[in-house]
């Protein structure tokens, strides 16, 4: 059975998003736990990553991005730091 990326990995260490500030833990997926981002963050993070390599253009639709920092948002993280990419995202969305 695959593993979702909505659950911890059983015994692992909880840390805080370095970016949210959430507490978090290993998702299981082998990526977040090395940057200490929680999973939305880390999804975020690759967002970002996409469209400073791709002159603006976004990996996921708009829709996505904003549902992300819903998230963070309603799990009581700070998403301050995405301030720029949900700009882009709700820009994007009303184009």
């Amino acid at each position: 059975m695959a593993r979702t990326s909505n659950r911890f990995t059983r015994g692992s260490a909880l840390f805080t998003c370095r970016c949210c500030g959430r507490s978090t833990r290993d998702t299981g997926r082998g990526d977040n736990e090395g940057v200490r981002l929680c999973a939305e963050c880390y999804d975020l993070a690759g967002e970002e990553n996409h469209m400073a390599d791709n002159g603006g253009d976004l990996y996921s639709s708009p829709q996505e991005v904003l549902r992300l920092i819903s998230v963070i948002e309603s799990k009581g993280g700070n998403a301050s730091c995405w301030a720029d990419l949900k700009a882009a995202a709700e820009e994007k969305q009303n184009v």
